[in-house]
């Protein structure tokens, strides 16, 4: 009989299966550049067979880009649970700061992580891909809050983009600035700044 000791342990032990991957991934793509990094080079030097990467990544990109499906899941998650008689910029800054703060990193490794993404040319592209899905996941539920057709109305889109925005300016301003405090505090200050603006607009 399975347990839910025994099911717990088992999460544990891949999820710290999944960070030793990842701690071994992102040391080599310091070491060489990301570009210059195989899924041969990261399982060879984490001891590991090639099915138990993939059991844990879909590709190389994953390993760092995986992670934010999860914290958009969380997003939407969250978001949807928010008092619906919330304003909901407040709303969507709550909700922000919760999927930064669900993944349970370091601000080191935060930093590292999004270091190495914005140093690779394929890497941004990618990552410019995830903003939208940021947005599509948001828009729907901004627009049934705000009871307004999304094809029809720009708020809900427009309230999207903007949020999605400051969450990307924050995350630039804290890399260039070495990564230092929890990003999930600057992402705040962004969102903060954006609720004040358009309130005093």
């Amino acid at each position: 009989m399975v347990t839910s000791a025994t099911t717990g342990l088992r999460e544990r032990k891949k999820e710290k299966t999944r960070a030793q991957l990842m701690s071994i991934a992102l040391d080599l793509f310091d070491e060489r550049g990301f570009d210059e990094v195989t899924v041969d080079d990261i399982v060879s030097a984490a001891e590991v067979s090639h099915r138990t990467f993939y059991r844990y990544f879909p590709s190389k990109e994953d390993v760092l880009l995986g992670l934010d499906q999860e914290r958009i899941d969380h997003f939407a998650d969250v978001l949807r649970s928010r008092p619906t008689d919330e304003p909901i910029l407040t709303s969507i800054r709550q909700s922000m700061i919760e999927a930064s703060e669900a993944l349970h990193q370091s601000p080191e490794m935060k930093h590292r992580r999004t270091r190495i993404i914005r140093s690779s040319p394929s890497l941004r592209l990618r990552a410019i891909e995830r903003h939208a899905a940021w947005e599509a996941a948001a828009v729907p539920i901004i627009a049934e809050r705000m009871e307004v057709d999304a094809d029809s109305d720009l708020r809900p889109r427009l309230t999207a983009a903007c949020a999605i925005a400051a969450v990307r300016v924050a995350t630039d301003v804290w890399v260039a600035g070495g990564g230092k405090g929890d990003v999930a505090a600057v992402i705040d200050d962004a969102l903060e700044l954006l609720v004040d603006g358009l309130h005093d607009a």
